[in-house]
C-alpha cells in the first residue's frame, strides 16, 4: 500500500528534470505516488511526462497542467488531489538518493500512532556526504524530536527534506494573495509548529539539491519586492512566535518596508518587538492602508 505521494511543482524545467525522473525511477521501494503539477510550462516539460506516462512504471503516478500562478498555488492544488497519508515536496530541479522512499517508509512506522507529530524528515544534501548547511549536525539518537520553530536550537536551520502528514497539510494551506505569485514556505511550516506538531528529523541525507540561478532560492530578493504581502505574512509569524525582539527579523522588516508597498501588512502582532519596534512605525503607515488588502493581514 502506498503512504507517501512525491509532489513535485514545476515550471519550464524540462532542460533538468530528467534528473529527477531517473532518481525516482531508481528508487529501492515503490511504495510512493508522485504527482507533477507543471504551472503553466512553456518549455518542453509537457511533452517529457507524455513520454514518461507511456512507460511501464511501477508507481501510479499522474501529471496535471495548470495556468501559471506560483509555487503555493500548485502545492495547495496537490494537496487537494492527493489520497495518500503523507505527502513529500520535492522540487524539480533537485533528485534523490536511491533509497530515500525505502528510508521514509520507515521512518513513518516510527512516528504514525503518535498525533502529536506533523511528519518526519531527512537532510538535504549537496551531494551523498555533505549536507546544505556545510556542517555536521549532532544527532544524539540519530534523530531530533523538535518544531519548526526550534531548528536554529539544533543546527537544522538549513534546508531540509521534510514529508508532512496530508491530513496537517489540508488544514494549513499555504496563502493566496491576488498579485503575487510566492509566499514563503515557513509562513506554513511555522504555524505548524506555533500549534504545537512537531516532526522527527533524521540525520540522514536523502535529498540532493542544487541551487540554480533561476530557482526560488537564488531569487530571494526579486521575491521579496515582488510579492511583499506573502513575505509580510512571514515576518508576522516569525514576530507572533517570539517573545523578545529578534534583530534578523528587525532587520528583514526593515528591509520589506523599502522593498515592498503594502508595509502595514507587518505590523499586527502582540509580541514584545512591536511595541518597542514596529508601533510606532505602524501607525504612520496605518494611514497608508489600502482597504481592499485588509483582509489578508
Amino acid at each position: 500500500m502506498n503512504r507517501v505521494t512525491i509532489v513535485t511543482p514545476t515550471y519550464n524545467r524540462g532542460y533538468i528534470i530528467r534528473r529527477l525522473i531517473e532518481s525516482i525511477l531508481a528508487q529501492t521501494d515503490y511504495r510512493f505516488s508522485w504527482l507533477v503539477i507543471d504551472d503553466g510550462s512553456t518549455d518542453n516539460t509537457a511533452s517529457i511526462f507524455s513520454d514518461l506516462k507511456k512507460s511501464n512504471l511501477q508507481f501510479p503516478f499522474k501529471y496535471v497542467k495548470t495556468e501559471n500562478g506560483g509555487k503555493q498555488r500548485a502545492v495547495n492544488l496537490a494537496v487537494s488531489m492527493v489520497d495518500t497519508e503523507y505527502i513529500f515536496l520535492v522540487d524539480s530541479d533537485d533528485y534523490l538518493l536511491p533509497d530515500t522512499v525505502k528510508k521514509i517508509n520507515q521512518w513513518i512506522n516510527d512516528i504514525e500512532v503518535d498525533e502529536h507529530y506533523a511528519g518526519i524528515s531527512g537532510v538535504k544534501g549537496l551531494d551523498p556526504q555533505t549536507p546544505v548547511s556545510g556542517k555536521e549536525i549532532h544527532f544524539p539518537e540519530g534523530y531530533i524530536d523538535a518544531t519548526n520553530l526550534e531548528r536554529d536550537q539544533y543546527g537544522l536551520s538549513a534546508d531540509m527534506a521534510e514529508v508532512y502528514r496530508t491530513e496537517i497539510l489540508k488544514m494549513y494551506p499555504f496563502d493566496v494573495f491576488p498579485g503575487e505569485k510566492f509566499v514563503p514556505e515557513a509562513t506554513v511550516w511555522d504555524q505548524i509548529a506555533y500549534d504545537g506538531y512537531k516532526l522527527r528529523w533524521h540525520e540522514d541525507i536523502i535529498y540532493i539539491c542544487e541551487y540554480l540561478p533561476d530557482g526560488l532560492t537564488k531569487q530571494s530578493w526579486r521575491l521579496m519586492r515582488d510579492n511583499p504581502i506573502g513575505y509580510a505574512r512571514l515576518f508576522n509569524m516569525q514576530i507572533k512566535s517570539q517573545d523578545t525582539a529578534n534583530w534578523k527579523t528587525v532587520l528583514q522588516m526593515t528591509t520589506q518596508l523599502m522593498l515592498g508597498h503594502h508595509w502595514e501588512y507587518i505590523f499586527k502582532s502582540n509580541a514584545p518587538v512591536k511595541a518597542f519596534v514596529c508601533t510606532p512605525a505602524a501607525y504612520l503607515l496605518s494611514l497608508r492602508r489600502k482597504k481592499q488588502y485588509r483582509q489578508y493581514i
